[in-house]
């Protein structure tokens, strides 16, 4: 999601909603995570129709520094895979960073501020579903 400062809405990427569907069609369950205290996050996900394809969303308690490790644990604590076939996807390098060094999958997105800079991103949110199975195939036969 995105804002737009000057009329206060939020938008979503074009091509996400149909992403995410096809992601869910392949009974991938799905986990969001947010800077924003959870109200607001909530908020939001409802507003823009993506709550349909979230199994959890884990935002930023009150008062607390961003920390997307945490935020990733408490969703992979939930959907109870201790991380085995997670993948993680987002514009920010930073938190790509955190989140490969503590052994998950991450992909960038190319269609997210930063996203475009990483080496290798997925250029569109049609192209998710692809490569995240992909990965997973390939580190099955490398398994």
């Amino acid at each position: 999601m995105l804002e737009r400062s000057a009329m206060k809405k939020l938008l979503v990427h074009e091509g996400i909603g149909m992403a995410l569907d096809a992601l869910r069609g392949e009974r991938i369950e799905l986990g969001a995570i947010s800077r924003l205290p959870h109200r607001l996050a909530v908020k939001q996900v409802q507003s823009t129709g993506l709550d349909r394809f979230m199994s959890v969303l884990s935002a930023t308690p009150e008062g607390e520094a961003w920390a997307p490790d945490l935020r990733v644990q408490q969703c992979l604590a939930f959907l109870e895979t201790g991380g085995r076939d997670c993948a993680f996807i987002s514009g920010e390098r930073r938190d790509r960073g955190i989140l490969a060094a503590r052994g998950l999958t991450v992909f960038a997105a190319a269609w997210a501020a930063g996203g475009e800079e990483a080496p290798d991103p997925i250029r569109s949110p049609s192209q998710m579903l692809e490569v995240v199975l992909r990965s997973w195939r390939g580190r099955a036969l490398n398994s």
